[in-house]
């Protein structure tokens, strides 16, 4: 099999001839770019650049040679919107690694911190002083205002994960955007032989959080749930709205297409099950409806934490695809979720746990980690092997090969 027939039987939960690795598809199963350049380094690896294409979570677009030398069968086809040198500038990592940034992420430097400000000068992210990663430092709905519900597009330009990653805010609506992207999804399709991932913005329930902070977002779900509904409706309106114009356009070329909402905590989900079936299932279907109807493609959701008492409502929503499997987080142990999840949803990810594990571990606990998740997640097939979440900045070189190697032995 090549990548994408291998990933192609996974998905339609036939056992392939050797698990699929993923490293780099999202922007939620990829590598950080300090423990990228670190396992450069390590591996005497020259020339290239650290293209950071989410800074907000300082993610990096694994070149080639990772690809290849890690036999990973699934890319990203954000790729495409990373090939314009003129669209990048140089840009230190921590620890003082060189990086490329997107040029139109609008980065200041003060007093060892960065500042990220939006297009009217607000300053709405910070990497602080040692920082890894950018913390949000503006809710534009915190504090309401007459028709800041009806002014959603503005609010919304003003949420730092909007305009920190690929492709640049506003790009869609440049006459050819939509030509451009048919035309390097076709050839990267026909090009290659990965198994392609489209992702798609289309959250709910994390993006409300950073639209009222996070306080104001569970206070309004009981004092003025019309409110937040307002502004779900409005989401769900746009959501719906690009995946008719922009899928259609890739459909031909993509096989999964991935949303994100975080939904759970380490202990539970961050709702009752209840509030959850009332107030954003229905809205969850009618999104993931239309991203099927026009994209023929399977529906990947990305959901850090405990969302196992969720997971029946989000599979009767259209969810084919489950990640990050955080197997470390309350009920959602790897066995259990196989045995009475398997039929229904494939599990991308859960391969090795990225905070206990893999960060902080030795060599032989990643690889102790790898066999044990392996020998209970891929028989039948249904699984794509990936860390739990992103490889984290601190993971050192030796972790990384442990995990690729401990999965080489077993896949």
């Amino acid at each position: 099999m090549n990548p994408r027939e291998r990933v192609l039987a996974t998905l339609n939960h036939q056992e392939p001839d050797r698990v699929p690795l993923d490293c780099g598809s999202t922007v939620v199963t990829g590598v950080g770019a300090v423990a990228y350049s670190r396992l450069k380094r390590h591996l005497g690896i020259e020339g290239g650049q650290a293209q950071v294409y989410n800074m907000m979570m300082q993610i990096v677009l694994p070149e080639q040679w990772y690809l290849d030398r890690f036999e990973v069968d699934v890319v990203d086809l954000s790729r495409v919107f990373c090939e314009d040198p003129d669209e990048w500038v140089d840009w230190d990592l921590p620890e003082g690694y060189p990086g490329k940034a997107p040029a139109w992420v609008h980065l200041e430097e003060s007093d060892g911190e960065w500042l990220h400000r939006d297009s009217e000068g607000e300053v709405i992210g910070k990497m602080p002083v040692g920082g890894y990663y950018f913390d949000q430092t503006y809710y534009p709905m915190a504090d309401p205002v007459p028709g800041d519900v009806d002014d959603l597009d503005h609010q919304l330009g003003k949420v730092w994960t909007t305009t920190m990653a690929v492709p640049r805010p506003g790009a869609d609506d440049e006459p050819g955007f939509y030509d451009a992207i048919e035309r390097k999804a076709r050839r990267l399709f026909e090009e290659t032989d990965y198994a392609i991932v489209a992702n798609f913005n289309a959250s709910l329930f994390e993006i409300s959080q950073r639209l009222f902070r996070h306080d104001n977002f569970f206070t309004n779900l009981v004092l003025d749930r019309p409110r937040i509904e307002a502004v779900l409706d409005g989401l769900t309106e746009r959501y719906i709205a690009e995946a008719e114009r922009f899928l259609p356009r890739i459909a031909p070329y993509v096989q999964v297409v991935r949303v994100a909402d975080d939904l759970g905590m380490q202990i539970g989900p961050q709702i009752s099950p209840k509030m959850f079936h009332e107030v954003f299932q229905p809205r969850y279907k009618a999104i993931y409806d239309a991203i099927k109807k026009h994209s023929g493609a399977k529906l990947f959701l990305h959901s850090c934490g405990s969302i196992y008492d969720l997971l029946p409502d989000l599979i009767d929503a259209g969810v084919d695809i489950i990640n990050p499997v955080q197997t470390s987080a309350a009920d959602m142990d790897a066995r259990r979720l196989k045995d009475e999840f398997g039929d229904d949803l494939v599990f991308w990810g859960g391969g090795c746990d990225s905070q206990s594990v893999l960060a902080v571990g030795t060599p032989d606990d990643v690889r102790r980690e790898v066999e044990q998740k392996m020998e209970i997640m891929a028989p039948g097939g249904g699984f794509v092997f990936c860390q739990v979440h992103n490889i984290m900045p601190e993971t050192t070189p030796e972790n990384i090969l442990a995990m690729y190697d401990a999965f080489a032995a077993r896949r």
